[in-house]
């Protein structure tokens, strides 16, 4: 696709969240719930004062990010206790497009819709078309068993394409 790609294993929320303005397309695959992510023993929020939280971003610092894709049950989701919206955040501070689940989501399920969603994006498909696609195929190799794959939703941009390379616009 024209990236530089990074994979980090065992990272704190902090190295995460001190990426985010300079990355162009952020990748999360874990644990989450509505408004954070999980990294272990630290949490990246969408909106907690004094943590690692997307809303400590100032509007337009998340302008390079042009996808971040929250792939965790219930990352789309706004959070009953006051954690926020990861999406919601995301966009606001500049991000083109995020892509997050409404639902509890099974991990094996979960990595072949991903694998694909990549796969379609690196084809030239809109992230729109792509997660479309990849849930299609998930689909069709697991029986219609899609294990909440199906409750992903999109804010921003779902028109946006990332292959050839882009920066947030």
């Amino acid at each position: 696709m024209g990236y530089s790609a990074s994979t980090f294993i065992g990272v704190d929320a902090n190295y995460a969240f001190n990426r985010l303005p300079d990355d162009q397309v952020f990748y999360f695959n874990g644990h989450g719930g509505p408004g954070m992510i999980d990294f272990g023993t630290t949490y990246l929020y969408a909106s907690v004062s004094g943590y690692d939280s997307i809303s400590e971003f100032t509007s337009g610092q998340l302008n390079d990010l042009a996808l971040a894709v929250f792939v965790g049950c219930n990352t789309g989701l706004t959070s009953s206790g006051g954690l926020g919206n990861l999406l919601t955040e995301s966009t606001s501070r500049g991000t083109d497009c995020a892509l997050g689940f409404t639902d509890q989501i099974e991990s094996n399920k979960a990595g072949y819709w991903s694998d694909n969603f990549w796969g379609q994006l690196d084809q030239g498909e809109t992230v729109g078309d792509g997660a479309a696609e990849a849930l299609q195929y998930t689909r069709i190799y697991y029986l219609w068993q899609t294990g909440g794959v199906e409750s992903y939703i999109i804010y921003g941009n779902s028109n946006l394409k990332i292959d050839p390379a882009v920066a947030g616009v």
